[in-house]
């Protein structure tokens, strides 16, 4: 299993699992997951696209988002 670190100090940043949608539109309505106390340690657990956003003040619309996609395991 994978996993990944969001280095960041708890109460100036938070990260927030969201849907394509609520991430393109830095949104939230329906999280997936929050990591309010950094850092955190984010599980990647299975293939897909995984959206992550900060929901604190305007830092989502400045960028302060992140979009990772985790592919299958291939055999050798």
């Amino acid at each position: 299993m994978y996993s990944a670190v969001f280095r960041f100090e708890t109460g100036l940043h938070d990260v927030v699992q969201v849907s394509r949608r609520e991430f393109e539109d830095c949104l939230v309505e329906n999280p997936f997951q929050k990591f309010l106390l950094g850092p955190a340690t984010v599980p990647l657990d299975r293939p897909q696209v995984y959206y992550y956003i900060c929901t604190l003040a305007d830092y989502c619309r400045l960028g302060m988002k992140l979009a990772v996609k985790v592919h299958p395991r291939q055999q050798l």
